[in-house]
């Protein structure tokens, strides 16, 4: 399927930093996969919030066409809310068949993430309502995660739920607002993955089927 060992772009969630996602990229990089994982700058974790998903959307694309320009052959991998980032950002990177020497994406896999649709923003995807267990500050323009430990970290050790929460980093309500206008989704032709994580606390299995079929 792919003409060189492929890239895998890590595109993390909401609240988090690479640090998250560092076993994964180790696991990656040991079966011989070149491993990018950029951080959002929403995730910069300014108590008053100076990114926005437009933001997002021009680091990672700006990271993936710097890939595709080497010729890389990329498989786009996206955790929870950069579902919605991956979707808006990658239209027109996708690989051609006939030209595999030419470099880009040539799979892109959803991790427990959110799929949008055209003109759709992640609360968008749930009516228009953030999930119960986020809560907006009006006052400081941010989303506070009630009990990360059970949402994120439930399977995980005390003391690997204690670093994991050092770890996170505030994010914006107008990113979880915020509607992208393109879905590159639709130029992959099969080639697109959803893994179903069946103990996920913050975006339940009944959820991401819910993905999968709308």
């Amino acid at each position: 399927m792919f003409s060189n060992n492929p890239t895998v772009l890590i595109v993390h969630g909401a609240w988090h930093v690479p640090s998250h996602y560092r076993l994964l990229e180790k696991n990656l990089e040991q079966r011989g996969f070149e491993v990018a994982l950029p951080m959002h700058p929403t995730c910069n974790n300014a108590n008053l919030p100076n990114k926005t998903l437009g933001d997002d959307l021009a680091h990672i694309r700006h990271v993936a066409t710097g890939l595709v320009a080497k010729q890389k052959s990329v498989i786009v991998l996206m955790h929870s809310y950069s579902g919605v980032v991956g979707t808006g950002a990658l239209s027109g990177l996708m690989a051609n068949p006939a030209k595999p020497d030419d470099g880009g994406i040539v799979a892109m896999v959803y991790m427990s993430a959110l799929i949008p649709f055209e003109g759709e923003s992640l609360a968008g995807i749930f009516g228009g309502k953030l999930p119960p267990w986020l809560t907006p500050d009006e006052s400081t323009g941010l989303i506070r995660v009630e009990d990360p430990a059970m949402h994120f970290y439930s399977d995980l050790s005390p003391s690997e739920q204690e670093h994991g929460i050092k770890e996170q980093v505030v994010h914006p309500i107008t990113a979880q607002l915020s509607p992208i206008a393109s879905v590159s989704w639709r130029e992959m032709s099969g080639r697109i993955w959803y893994l179903i994580c069946e103990g996920d606390r913050g975006l339940p299995p009944f959820v991401q089927e819910m993905m999968i079929r709308d």
